[in-house]
C-alpha cells in the first residue's frame, strides 16, 4: 500500500466505532501543511453519501525515513464543543531583540482551548512588538483568541519574552573547563584507604579483648 504512494490509516466517532481507511499521500501531506491538526476537514469515504467532518487526530511516522505511516481520523459532531491545541505563530520582531540583541524565547508552542467545530482554526498569531525589555513577557492571558473560543491554558502562563544576550564575561566562564589534579586524586584516595584500614585493625584488637 505504501508503495503504491498510499497512506493506511482508521477513522472513528459518533458514526465509526473504528473503520479502516487509505489515504491518497500526496493529497493526505498537502491538506496536513495547510489544517495541521486543529482544522476541520471535510473527509470523503467510498460508500458514504456526504463527507464526515474530522480533525486529524495522531499521524505516525516512520524514525528512520520520516515518511507517514498511518494516520488516525476523528469525527466530530458539529453540534458539540470540543477542546483543541491551537498552535501559537508569534509575527513581528520584538523592539527588546532588535534594540539591546536579546533572544525571543518561545515559552509555549500551543495553547489550550474550548469551542465548536466550525470556530477552529489552523493557528492563532501572536504580535511580540510588546517586547520592549527584557522584564516584558507576554501571558495566555494577552493572546486575542477568535471569537467563539474559550480558553484552557491557565491564564497567567508564559508564552513568550526576550532573553539578555550572554556577555563576554559569561561566554569565557562557560569556555573553561574546570582541570582534574590526577594526583591530587590519587593521594586523597590513598589516605582515605589507609584511615579504613586502621580503623578496621583497631576494632579487631579490641574486639579480641578478654
Amino acid at each position: 500500500m505504501r508503495a503504491s504512494d498510499k497512506i493506511p490509516g482508521v477513522v472513528y466517532g459518533p458514526q465509526f466505532a473504528s473503520l479502516s481507511i487509505t489515504l491518497a499521500k500526496r493529497e493526505f501531506l498537502h491538506v496536513l501543511k495547510d489544517a495541521g491538526e486543529s482544522t476541520l476537514i471535510d473527509c470523503v469515504i467510498e460508500g458514504q453519501k456526504d463527507p464526515v467532518a474530522v480533525l486529524i487526530q495522531e499521524v505516525q511516522f516512520d524514525p528512520l525515513s520520516d515518511q507517514v505511516t498511518h494516520v488516525d481520523l476523528r469525527q466530530v459532531d458539529l453540534l458539540q464543543k470540543i477542546e483543541a491545541d491551537i498552535e501559537l505563530k508569534f509575527i513581528g520582531e520584538a523592539p527588546a531583540v532588535k534594540a539591546e540583541g536579546g533572544s525571543l524565547v518561545r515559552a509555549a508552542d500551543t495553547i489550550k482551548v474550548k469551542c465548536l467545530p466550525k470556530d477552529l482554526v489552523h493557528e492563532i498569531e501572536v504580535p511580540v512588538d510588546s517586547l520592549a525589555t527584557f522584564a516584558d513577557v507576554i501571558k495566555v492571558k494577552d493572546i486575542v483568541i477568535p471569537a467563539g473560543m474559550e480558553l484552557l491554558s491557565h491564564a497567567e502562563d508564559v508564552v513568550a519574552k526576550v532573553a539578555a544576550p550572554i556577555s563576554e564575561a559569561e561566554l569565557a566562564a562557560l569556555a573553561e573547563k574546570p582541570v582534574m589534579d590526577v594526583e591530587a586524586v590519587a593521594v586523597e584516595e590513598k589516605g582515605k584507604k589507609e584511615e579504613e584500614g586502621e580503623e578496621g585493625e583497631a576494632t579487631s584488637k579490641e574486639d579480641g579483648k578478654p
